[in-house]
């Protein structure tokens, strides 16, 4: 059998992955419920700090559903809160200019825009 640094509790820590017995463990903790969204059933271990700047270590980890954990990405909690919200203002915004839009459309053709004639009027003349 080949040993791995989960063999060695001074390596461990350093290693991207959380051991099988860890990541069991913050699940248990967690409910297996995702720490972000709080409605989720988690599937994924985290780091909440990202991993180039946290330890993988219980404290660093938490049980996230996938949605969540693509979005964060190599987010911190307070980065990814930012950018949810600049996300949500920009979708906003889109939406109220379609909204704006549709009215313009329609009223052209109630002003009097010129309509295309017709298959029949082409032909008669």
């Amino acid at each position: 059998m080949r040993p791995t640094l989960y063999n060695n509790p001074l390596l461990a820590a350093f290693t991207r992955e959380p051991s099988p017995n860890l990541a069991a463990e913050v699940m248990r903790r967690d409910a297996y419920t995702c720490q972000y969204c709080k409605v989720a059933r988690a599937t994924e271990i985290d780091h909440v700090q990202p991993w180039v700047q946290g330890l993988t270590i219980a404290s660093n980890l938490v049980a996230a559903c996938e949605p969540c954990n693509r979005s964060k990405g190599g987010m911190t909690p307070a980065e990814w809160e930012i950018a949810k919200r600049r996300r949500a203002a920009y979708t906003a915004a889109l939406r109220k200019r379609v909204v704006r839009q549709r009215p313009l459309r329609k009223a052209r053709g109630v002003l009097g825009a010129p309509r295309r004639p017709t298959l029949a009027e082409l032909l008669r003349g």
